[in-house]
């Protein structure tokens, strides 16, 4: 059942903890899908922070202020206690669905063939996924993505990637609650953690030395290197917060980890499409090294080498990744 634009906007206008900042016209044929995001942010900041955390923590929250449409990410503002969603960014997975199907069918679905991992490597997107990455790459040039609700969040992959887009934020506001000794604590480990990435990024041969000396934390300026590392912790806290959620819905616990591995890889390797590069900003590190730093957190939760991380623990993050590295650079070529 559909709901006509207008009378969804109103209904959230009249919660106290919602405000509407940036409303485009859409050719919307789900309202629906717009709506699941703000039950799905309501579900998170009950786990994340009631439950977790306590009430005491919702007075670094003042509200949550949807802006529909692309423009820029997900936010949060501490010292106005405000929450910004895009929607439409955090939606840009509801129109990934041929790729998510995909992965899914590949690498996670109970009926997928038994493929060795050497042939999935080898494994080419199908004609439906390549159109829909190359859209992704022609945001640059066309202003932005049409975000039409057709596919609804139907799948646990894009789900999975909605989730953490939306835990990520929160993992903000969680860290500006805890007090300075705590957050100096969570930022030595996500330092360390970014420099276990970084090594691992040299070794595969995908940054030689110089580049990981310009992305060290040394050659950051100090506001940028702020950034990063605060980035690198609210992911830490979204994946952490999503897996458990994942776990209080029954969802067997294996499988949630899979397919969450899959979700924050496509879901930043998506990031690097918009981008057109796996480039940083002022604000946040490149994407893909946002990943591999929390690989890296994984790795020292299992207490195991690369190696074997790779191959038992993050199997279908690490096809996932390789997958989507070796598409990327095709999608600018003429068709």
């Amino acid at each position: 059942m559909t709901m006509p634009l207008a009378a969804f906007l109103a209904g959230l206008r009249n919660l106290p903890w919602v405000r509407i900042q940036e409303v485009f016209e859409h050719d919307l044929n789900l309202p629906a899908a717009f709506d699941l995001v703000l039950l799905e942010f309501s579900e998170i900041l009950r786990d994340a922070v009631l439950n977790q955390r306590g009430p005491g923590l919702l007075g670094y929250f003042d509200h949550l202020e949807l802006n529909f449409s692309l423009r820029g990410t997900p936010s949060y503002y501490p010292d106005s206690k405000v929450i910004r969603v895009n929607i439409g960014f955090c939606l840009f997975a509801n129109e990934l669905g041929a790729t998510c199907d995909w992965l899914e069918s590949i690498l996670l679905s109970s009926n997928k063939q038994e493929i060795p991992i050497a042939e999935l490597m080898r494994l080419e997107a199908p004609t439906a996924v390549l159109r829909e990455l190359r859209a992704l790459f022609a945001v640059a040039d066309t202003g932005g993505l049409e975000v039409s609700g057709q596919f609804g969040l139907a799948n646990p992959i894009a789900m999975m990637m909605l989730r953490f887009a939306l835990a990520h934020e929160i993992g903000h506001m969680i860290m500006s609650a805890e007090s300075p000794r705590l957050q100096e604590h969570w930022k030595e480990t996500a330092w360390s953690d970014y420099a276990g990435a970084l090594d691992f990024a040299v070794q595969a041969g995908w940054i030689d030395n110089s580049q990981r000396f310009r992305l060290s934390r040394a050659s950051l300026r100090a506001h940028v290197a702020d950034q990063w590392v605060q980035e690198v912790i609210a992911d830490g806290i979204g994946f952490d917060t999503v897996l458990r959620l994942s776990h209080e819905n029954d969802c067997e616990a294996s499988q949630a980890y899979a397919r969450l591995q899959v979700a924050v890889e496509l879901f930043l390797h998506a990031v690097a499409i918009l981008y057109r590069a796996d480039l940083g900003t002022e604000s946040h590190p490149p994407p893909l090294l946002r990943a591999c730093a929390m690989r890296e957190t994984r790795r020292k939760v299992h207490r195991v080498g690369w190696e074997d991380f790779l191959t038992q623990y993050w199997g279908p993050g690490f096809i996932t990744d390789q997958l989507l590295s070796k598409t990327i650079p095709t999608l600018g070529a003429r068709q």
